[in-house]
């Protein structure tokens, strides 16, 4: 049941969303992903959701470099 919990408490962004935080277009994006930097969850064919935590752990990663 805990379990079933954490999983819906995953906050999950829209492209729109993962663009204004990063600060980047959505065809940057989108190579990230290609580029396996940032992984996406695909909801249905047309529905695409990232991870806040994904977004947040990439941004780390381009602070430190």
């Amino acid at each position: 049941n805990s379990v079933f919990k954490e999983c819906w408490a995953v906050k999950l962004l829209t492209k729109k969303e993962v663009c204004k935080r990063l600060q980047v277009c959505p065809r940057t994006v989108d190579k990230m992903h290609d580029l396996g930097l940032l992984p996406r969850i695909q909801i249905t064919s047309h529905l695409i959701r990232y991870k806040a935590s994904d977004v947040e752990s990439l941004i780390e990663r381009r602070r430190l470099h």
